[in-house]
């Protein structure tokens, strides 16, 4: 209801406003002007450019409401985005002569007409009685092209034929130089005698591309008449706008759309990386970037955005995770007594130079795959200490050098001074450390195998990371430390938390401890959940004094001991669109707390296997839990699920604040 009365609001209100600038008040002598006294400090400095001459006053806390008319105000100024409601209503009642609506710096508006009654007499009428007219009739046609079937004709003619052939194609690139010449060579190479003519907007790998193209029309260089004879002479079946949704819905975007429903007489795709060829139909691409933008301007989806979101959430998703874990070794230093795979009670021993370790071959060829998808980041991490592999920072330099994000999950333990500063110089984005206690002894007992003095090391270590990004004006590296809740520290989540600021991080994340065979007594037992909740609250209070960052809010619900079972009947788990884990030996995972691998990337790409149709029982699986309340073969879906706070933020975007606040 606040959204839709904010939404009402801002409708309203457009017509009831103008853009003003000094010119404005030119005739006029200002002499006194009230600005904000909460939010951006840039609208002061907006509003002194705007009346240099004026004094600025600001109305304090302490200011009666009903007495601010007598305020001797020739200017009020109300800022739209910051502040309380107070802070707003003292200029709307100042009664000064002119109130401007300050929605950011670098936009003042007067509130109300200059042109007179007539102006809003019409803007009354074009907003409450043309405007909805107008949406009626285009409703009653939307219904009669639906009723006739034309709608699914359109749809069909949209879709790509199977037996596609084209002959004749034009490509406009919106995608660096060699991802578009990738794309040349490979319709030459499944299509041979193909005619491929290259639509570019500069000359930025204009070589490049003639080497692969047969025709390069340079659209800068023809102009729009030029173009279009070029567009018609050129005979072409096929268009194919090679990029854009990376790029935003801005002007080269709108070009090349305008420029490919220009074409006579063709089929119009979009193209991106890790599509099949020729791609989605060019309106649906068109119409998803728009929605894209809308979802930027808001600050979050608006009422199309969500549309479009639940069906990306409801479907099978199109392009590849945006998030994958990749293990490098299964081997850990630590045999920790809460970890599923080297606690002292795990099956097999703890025979660390027997376990597999990913070869540098099979990672590079998965980073190509996930590059294809669309995949930004990469989560080093899996079953293992990811430090004990002996290429493991050639590994992390190569995934820089393909641009993606990586985070390099860790004990920290193996972090000497050298790694730790060439983290640094790769580029890292952020490290996420193991730091289970806030005690030497109970961090002892926790990680058995770590030598004496290990905790203050590691946090000594990490600050000296910070130290040297900051000496050699580099990027810091974001740390984060997370904590497995167990009956050893949980009553030392507050103190943690200080730990972590100690250690510069800037992120505390708990995560509910799995069943472990052979270590049932460290999970808290159900008259300990009590004291658990009280020091949640005191840990929360902690971080929000110190500027830490925590999933303190998020994890309430699952801190109970009916673990998460609770969330996932009421909310469906989206994890298998956001996410997949590959561990060392080759296998994919739909989940780090699933131990049924999907597929191995031995036998079959990543591609193969995410788009294989295990993947996708596996998704409506995870979608349809909470109607069956059974949660995926070999997984923990209800006793302690760590992704339980994406799955929070997925429900978050695709119902509201409002049906968030109901399952927490």
């Amino acid at each position: 209801m606040q959204t839709l009365t904010r939404y009402a609001a801002g409708y309203v209100l457009d017509f009831f406003r103008e853009r003003v600038s000094s010119e404005d008040f030119r005739d006029e002598e200002i002499g006194h002007v009230l600005v904000p006294v909460e939010g951006d400090p840039r609208i002061t400095r907006a509003v002194r450019r705007l009346f240099p001459q004026a004094e600025l006053r600001s109305a304090g806390p302490g200011t009666d409401l009903w007495r601010a008319r007598r305020m001797p105000f020739d200017v009020a100024c109300v800022a739209m985005r910051g502040g309380s409601v107070r802070s707003r209503l003292i200029p709307l009642l100042s009664g000064a002569r002119h109130i401007l609506l300050v929605p950011s710096p670098d936009y003042l508006y007067r509130l109300g007409l200059r042109r007179g009654s007539a102006a809003m007499y019409w803007a009354l009428i074009d907003r409450f009685l043309l405007a909805p007219i107008a949406l009626l009739w285009l409703g009653v046609l939307a219904v009669g092209a639906y009723g006739s079937g034309l709608v699914g004709r359109l749809r069909a003619a949209g879709r790509p034929r199977p037996s596609w052939r084209p002959t004749r194609v034009l490509l406009l690139r919106l995608m660096p130089t060699s991802v578009f010449v990738a794309l040349l060579k490979r319709l030459r190479r499944d299509f041979p005698g193909i005619r491929l003519a290259a639509l570019l907007a500069s000359d930025e790998g204009r070589g490049q591309v003639g080497d692969a193209a047969d025709e390069v029309i340079l659209a800068r260089r023809v102009g729009l008449r030029g173009l279009l004879r070029r567009l018609r002479r050129g005979r072409f079946d096929t268009v194919l706008l090679a990029g854009g949704a990376d790029y935003g819905v801005g002007s080269s975007y709108l070009k090349a759309v305008l420029a490919a429903r220009l074409t006579p007489r063709a089929n119009r795709y979009q193209w991106e990386t890790g599509q099949p060829l020729p791609g989605g139909p060019l309106w649906r691409a068109f119409t998803r970037a728009m929605l894209r933008r809308d979802q930027r301007r808001h600050g979050g989806p608006g009422l199309l955005g969500r549309v479009a979101l639940r069906h990306h959430y409801s479907g099978d998703t199109p392009t590849g995770p945006p998030i994958v874990q990749i293990g490098l070794a299964q081997g850990c230093n630590y045999h920790c007594l809460f970890c599923p795979f080297h606690s002292p009670t795990a099956e097999g021993g703890h025979r660390d130079t027997d376990l597999p370790r990913m070869s540098f071959e099979m990672f590079a060829r998965l980073l190509g795959d996930l590059k294809c998808m669309s995949t930004k980041a990469i989560d080093i991490c899996g079953d293992g200490e990811p430090l004990m592999h002996p290429e493991a920072l050639e590994m992390i330099g190569l995934a820089r050098e393909m641009d993606f994000d990586v985070t390099l999950a860790t004990n920290a333990a193996l972090l000497t001074e050298a790694r730790a500063r060439r983290l640094v110089d790769l580029g890292v984005k952020r490290i996420h450390v193991s730091f289970n206690a806030a005690t030497d002894d109970i961090y002892q007992r926790l990680h058995a195998g770590a030598p004496a003095g290990a905790r203050r090391r590691i946090i000594a270590r990490l600050r000296g990371m910070a130290d040297y990004a900051e000496q050699e004006g580099l990027r810091p590296i974001a740390v984060e430390f997370s904590a497995v809740l167990n009956r050893l520290n949980m009553q030392q989540i507050p103190h943690m938390v200080e730990a972590a600021h100690e250690a510069r991080a800037g992120w505390f994340m708990l995560i509910l401890m799995g069943p472990v065979p052979g270590a049932e007594g460290l999970l808290p037992r159900a008259d300990d959940w009590m004291l658990i909740q009280r020091d949640l609250d005191r840990a929360l209070a902690r971080a929000r004094k110190l500027g830490v960052r925590t999933n303190l809010d998020w994890i309430r619900p699952g801190a109970s001991a009916q673990g998460t079972r609770a969330v996932y009947e009421r909310i469906p788990c989206h994890i298998g669109h956001e996410y997949a884990l590959i561990t060392a030996d080759g296998s994919v995972m739909f989940c780090c707390q699933c131990s049924r691998p999907l597929g191995n990337l031995h036998e079959d790409s990543f591609r193969e296997i995410w788009y294989s149709e295990a993947y996708r029982g596996a998704r409506q699986q995870a979608r349809e839990l909470p109607r069956t309340r059974e949660q995926l073969p070999s997984c923990e879906c209800f006793t302690a699920c760590s992704h339980v706070v994406v799955n929070l933020e997925v429900q978050r975007k695709l119902r509201g604040e409002r049906a968030l606040r109901s399952v927490l």
